[in-house]
């Protein structure tokens, strides 16, 4: 297989909507579970960093999936990926509502959740515009 497989269009789409599809399944599972770290009063929130860093990473994977997919203005896909996200957020709170020994329905940690996926959206968008400029003949 030649380079061109892997960075055409229908390659980048597979491979990031299989990573989107790896990083719902997780959350999914760890969701499920025990809380894995608590929170102390006073403390470093860890827990809101953890939410970010990962709803960050499920946003970059989206983003690419999504542009590697569909033919969107760079400003419609950050939209869909951030509601996307916030949605997921919220779904995964709910969800921990039902799991026993989770409490959910935080807003603190749903917040955190839009957080990341809204600065994925939005650093992602910047850095393809900028590239997509710099692709373009004259500049």
């Amino acid at each position: 297989m030649s380079l061109t497989f892997f960075l055409s269009r229908k390659f980048l789409a597979a491979f990031f909507w299989a990573g989107f599809a790896l990083w719902i399944t997780i959350l999914w599972t760890l969701s499920a579970g025990p809380q894995l770290v608590e929170e102390k009063p006073g403390g470093l929130p860890v827990d809101k960093l953890l939410h970010f860093l990962y709803f960050f990473g499920g946003g970059v994977c989206l983003f690419f999936a999504c542009l590697h997919t569909f033919a969107w203005r760079v400003r419609s896909l950050v939209f869909a990926v951030v509601a996307a996200m916030a949605l997921i957020g919220a779904a995964d709170e709910w969800h921990q509502t039902y799991t026993p020994g989770r409490s959910g329905g935080d807003p603190g940690d749903w917040a955190a959740d839009f957080a990341g996926g809204l600065a994925a959206a939005v650093l992602a968008g910047a850095i393809y515009g900028r590239f997509r400029k710099s692709e373009e003949p004259g500049t």
